[in-house]
């Protein structure tokens, strides 16, 4: 049998690789609105990436939220003035003070969750990085307990890290942000 050559391309020696998965330990960085409660989200947990199958898999074992908490004291008021800033008063004396006061503090809120997301568009070009789109659907397992949507894009180029971009939506519920990660096969780093 001869090679042909078709549209100018050179023809190929033998049978196309095998498409791998790869497994990746991951992290996150992110904006949080739960329950109209803003603050920074940051996951951590595994990545799949089922290649064969056109198949996104991410499991985060630990999902802290990191959002302001309620102030407990009624002494203290937060005031927003017309410049879009903020000033905190106090109420019984009547001046402004350190707008420390007037915060709740930080609420720490843990979760996990997993979801699983189909690959919609290969090798879509950003700048000189080939991207994968997807969407897909998830379950966060508490605070809050909801399933989600998501979608958002993949670059795992280079088979030793990954990158991308996420959003989760759910029943008050959403999370926007980027994510990466290692591979796990060790191989691929020597």
């Amino acid at each position: 049998m001869l090679p042909v050559r078709i549209g100018g391309q050179q023809p190929s020696e033998g049978a196309p690789p095998t498409p791998r998965s790869e497994f990746y330990l991951s992290s996150g960085l992110g904006f949080l609105n739960v329950n109209t409660k803003a603050g920074i989200a940051i996951p951590a947990g595994l990545t799949t990436v089922l290649t064969p199958y056109s198949l996104l898999f991410t499991a985060s074992a630990i999902d802290i939220g990191l959002l302001e908490g309620e102030s407990e004291d009624p002494r203290f008021e937060r005031l927003y003035v017309h410049s879009g800033g903020r000033a905190c008063l106090d109420r019984e004396t009547g001046f402004l003070v350190s707008d420390f006061r007037c915060s709740g503090g930080t609420n720490v809120r843990w979760s996990s969750g997993a979801d699983l997301s189909l690959f919609l568009i290969r090798n879509l070009w950003f700048g000189n990085q080939p991207g994968n789109l997807f969407a897909g659907g998830g379950f966060r397992a508490f605070n809050p307990k909801t399933p989600y949507a998501t979608f958002g894009l993949l670059f795992n180029a280079r088979p030793e890290k990954m990158g991308g971009f996420k959003v989760n939506v759910g029943s008050n519920y959403v999370s926007v942000g980027i994510f990466g990660g290692l591979n796990l096969n060790l191989r691929r780093w020597f």
